[in-house]
């Protein structure tokens, strides 16, 4: 059973127009259900001993004052911050890589000299994609592993925030942990794909801590009631996304539209005849121009798409998947699974 004085943790995905700006929004879920527990100015605590104060906007979903962290840690874009609430003037924040593993932070001067980096656990992320189904199990990211694949167990236990433990296992082969399907099946999911992301922490030892966000960029509170009646999966919301898979005639010099797909219906109904929208990729970024047939029934991308091909090097089978940022219509961040045989 999930305490009442819980407070979700929540992720903000960053983009080079945040990393040049010294406003930043969040999620707007978590200001909504959580603002009144937080006071106007608040200090984040970084791993490595960084400490900034920022200012909060409830009414607006901001942190002010920002600009000083993306300096400090040289963020560009891609990146992503995890804030951890630990009382109403303090975050810890963490900073997972665009590799998806948190960073070797630099060291700081000031900082006490009884700092650790593992304290509270080694993070990495796992992004979920409805193209690709996830049940059993996860492949750490490379950085992680690198780091600390030699120090995760054969045996591994797998823990929710919620109290509930379960078993897994590392196979040190194949890199993959495994297991998650119990995880599954005690919150009668037939796979973990309704969410956006997940995050695991380790601690060093043999448990992973497991946590989901959905849609709303803010960690997923189970709701034992609601898994017991089998209305979980319903009341998560998951990102809108759209699914690109590079065709040959994707590839001519003169661009005739490239379709979005009638099954991303509900995403294409959001936009209007002629509409703009921004994609994300690392440091980069790139506008789109959106365009609707007169009858409605087909919608595609034009104005901007030879650009974004060429910059992001795509090939003939390659899959381009655009997931809304900050639950915005208009602002997506693109992940490229480059073809089989082809290198990224």
């Amino acid at each position: 059973m999930v305490s009442s004085t819980f407070v979700p943790q929540f992720v903000k995905y960053l983009t080079n127009d945040d990393c040049s700006s010294n406003e930043m929004s969040i999620a707007s879920r978590f200001c909504y259900y959580y603002g009144d527990r937080v006071s106007d100015t608040v200090q984040l605590s970084i791993r490595n001993g960084y400490k900034l104060l920022v200012n909060f906007d409830k009414s607006e979903s901001l942190l002010v004052g920002m600009h000083s962290l993306f300096t400090e840690f040289a963020l560009k874009g891609g990146e992503i911050l995890l804030f951890e609430y630990c009382s109403r003037q303090l975050f810890n924040v963490y900073i997972i890589g665009k590799h998806g593993s948190e960073i070797n932070y630099p060291r700081i001067v000031e900082a006490s000299r009884n700092c650790n980096s593992e304290i509270g656990g080694l993070k990495f992320v796992q992004h979920v994609y409805s193209t690709k189904e996830i049940v059993d199990e996860v492949v750490p990211p490379m950085a992680f592993l690198s780091e600390f694949g030699s120090r995760i167990p054969p045996r591994v236990k797998y823990v929710l925030h919620n109290g509930k433990k379960f078993n897994g296992y590392y196979l040190c082969n194949d890199q993959t942990l495994r297991g998650l399907g119990g995880i599954c099946d005690s919150l009668e999911l037939p796979n973990l794909n309704a969410f956006d992301l997940l995050v695991f922490t380790f601690d060093v030892f043999h448990c992973f801590t497991v946590s989901f966000f959905d849609g709303r960029n803010v960690e997923t509170v189970i709701d034992d009631r609601l898994v017991s009646s089998g209305e979980f999966g319903e009341s998560l919301f998951p990102p809108f996304e759209f699914v690109v898979d590079v065709q040959r005639f994707h590839m001519l010099n003169y661009s005739y539209g490239v379709d979005v797909r009638v099954q991303f219906r509900d995403l294409r109904e959001m936009w209007s005849r002629n509409e703009q929208i921004i994609v994300y990729k690392d440091d980069c970024s790139w506008p789109l121009r959106i365009k609707k047939r007169p009858d409605w029934k087909r919608t595609t991308i034009h104005d901007g798409w030879l650009q974004f091909r060429d910059d992001l090097g795509l090939n003939i089978g390659d899959q381009c998947i655009f997931k809304w940022k900050d639950r915005s219509y208009n602002h997506f961040i693109v992940e490229v699974v480059k073809a089989v045989g082809v290198a990224p």
